[in-house]
């Protein structure tokens, strides 16, 4: 290559200006600025719903390790299962909430260890334990029992989503955990509920019942997105939460079935829907055998 021509790529690269990087006119960026909101409109929603997911799948893990332990402890005591909860014999029934109870299925699974809630982390509402629901609220509320009947209004209502707090007598006196799910039971002779305190108020149950006879296992609701522990039927039937899913179409309640499997279902396909689930005809007809014969699953009653 001659340096003649080597010279003369020197001189057009020289003479060649730079070109300046184009900025962006104003109206670009407004252009830009708008659409930034759009597209974080689009994609929160479905950022939401990720996230909700991702709780109804905790939740259900959590229904499942309950299923566990409630079968441990069958297998572990001929075959019973745990009863929702045990009247405190010792003392004199609350005018306004009923019969006093020793222990609830709650304290009994983690006092026995068939549940793992460490001392101290299920005793605040703040707590992250198996009895916690991921999609359920900070509010606290005392133990609901079989007459408190005036919480939730409905079941959309957040009461119903809150930690109730369950304390144990006997087995761990003075313990205290918070817990998001309720139990398919009855404080009295009703015998057709799947869980049963025992004693029962009026002495006519006296030991729980055994799993095994529970047909059908795999529709029989033992536990559930809720609160209370016993009289689900006759007291109150809001007591069943609608927590789960996003958006007023999209409310779903996990269950746990008597054969330790569980589901989420749509909670205005269940008995009394999505709203007030005491109208019409109140709780006694939401749960009739009835009422009750118009929706094949989940079951509510052995005697479905």
């Amino acid at each position: 290559m001659s340096e003649e021509f080597v010279m003369s790529l020197r001189v057009s690269a020289q003479a060649s200006p730079r070109r300046r990087p184009r900025a962006f006119t104003l109206v670009e960026l407004l252009v830009v600025i708008g659409i930034i909101p759009l597209l974080v409109s689009i994609l929160l929603p479905s950022l939401a719903a990720a996230q909700e997911q991702a709780r109804t799948t905790k939740c259900l893990s959590n229904l499942r390790q309950i299923g566990q332990a409630i079968f441990m402890y069958a297998s572990e005591n001929k075959q019973c299962l745990v009863p929702c909860d045990v009247r405190d014999t010792n003392a004199a029934p609350d005018p306004v909430n009923g019969q006093k109870v020793a222990e609830t299925w709650a304290t009994i699974l983690v006092c026995y260890k068939y549940l793992n809630v460490p001392v101290g982390e299920g005793s605040t509402i703040g707590g992250n334990h198996v009895l916690k629901c991921p999609s359920g609220t900070l509010e606290e509320i005392p133990g609901i029992t079989s007459i408190g009947s005036g919480l939730p209004a409905s079941r959309l209502d957040a009461t119903g989503a809150s930690g109730a707090k369950h304390t144990s007598v006997f087995l761990d006196p003075g313990r205290t955990i918070f817990v998001w799910y309720g139990a398919n039971g009855t404080s009295g002779s009703a015998w057709y509920f799947p869980m049963q305190r025992c004693p029962s108020d009026d002495d006519k149950i006296k030991a729980p019942r055994k799993i095994t006879v529970i047909r059908k296992a795999g529709d029989v609701v033992l536990i559930f997105d809720g609160i209370g522990g016993v009289n689900l039927q006759t007291v109150n039937a809001n007591r069943v939460n609608a927590r789960h899913g996003t958006g007023a179409r999209n409310r779903f309640t996990n269950f746990l079935f008597a054969d330790t499997h569980v589901e989420s279902l749509s909670t205005k396909d269940l008995p009394g829907g999505i709203d007030d689930a005491n109208q019409p005809g109140g709780v006694a007809q939401t749960f009739s055998l009835a009422n009750l014969a118009k929706y094949p699953h989940p079951l509510w009653r052995l005697d479905q």
